[in-house]
């Protein structure tokens, strides 16, 4: 395909240089994350994962909802879990630690995670996953779920759509698609 970031063919490989491009993108795209690959396939580690979702976090809170992801899988038990393994406030925390890697603020003396946690400590009650609801609680940044991530998953016949969909909508997500 003429990129070195095919020099391996379709082989899975993490691009971590290329995870802040979006940071930099002044013109709002709608950014397929994922097009020659699948983000949630089980040789991505869980680390990189938050790297992603740490420069969608920041996009969202830095460039006002600037830029729209699509994340599409055929793995949704993996998205799934990833997505609901710990607390949103927890989640968002290492987001924003992971992108702290990639992001810098105008403040040099401040990171991406002490911003994103300031306004969130206060935000989240902590019984929040046991009431079963993933919900915004009103901060103005309306960072859970993160409201410019769509996820979807890859439904090539009825008994994939039977086996995917199901999951995919227990998903915190602000937009499911298909």
């Amino acid at each position: 395909m003429g990129s070195p970031h095919y020099i391996d063919g379709f082989k899975v490989a993490v691009h971590h240089d290329a995870l802040d491009q979006p940071i930099r993108w002044t013109k709002p795209r709608r950014i397929f994350v994922n097009s020659m690959s699948d983000l949630f396939h089980p040789h991505v580690p869980d680390e990189f994962l938050d790297e992603v979702f740490g420069i969608m976090l920041a996009c969202a809170y830095l460039t006002n909802h600037r830029h729209t992801f699509q994340v599409l899988t055929k793995r949704p038990k993996r998205m799934q879990r990833y997505l609901t393994a710990d607390e949103p406030a927890a989640m968002l925390e290492r987001w924003a630690r992971a992108g702290n890697r990639h992001v810098t603020l105008d403040d040099p003396d401040q990171l991406l995670s002490e911003r994103v946690c300031g306004f969130c400590s206060d935000l989240w009650t902590p019984d929040l996953r046991s009431r079963g609801a993933y919900l915004r609680w009103g901060h103005p940044e309306n960072l859970w779920p993160l409201p410019d991530v769509w996820l979807g998953v890859s439904v090539e016949n009825q008994r994939r759509a039977d086996e995917r969909i199901p999951l995919l909508l227990q998903n915190p997500a602000a937009s499911t698609g298909m």
